[in-house]
């Protein structure tokens, strides 16, 4: 499974803001679904720093766009 583009650490936001704004970067980048459910599925298993770790665990920072 790719990683998406998303810098969760520049979101200060509620777990149910997180959850939104991943599924819909995912979306965004091609994700199903059911997989997006999934991760998000099991973000939901806990506290929100579990959240946020499990949502973390599938994203990379976003591509820095060349300036040159």
């Amino acid at each position: 499974m790719n990683k998406i583009h998303l810098n969760l650490e520049d979101i200060e936001a509620n777990y149910f803001v997180l959850m939104l704004v991943f599924e819909k970067q995912a979306l965004k980048q091609g994700w199903s679904k059911a997989t997006i459910e999934a991760v998000l599925k099991e973000a939901k298993n806990g506290d929100y720093d579990h959240i946020l770790k499990t949502l973390k665990k599938y994203c990379i920072p976003p591509l820095e766009e060349d300036n040159n």
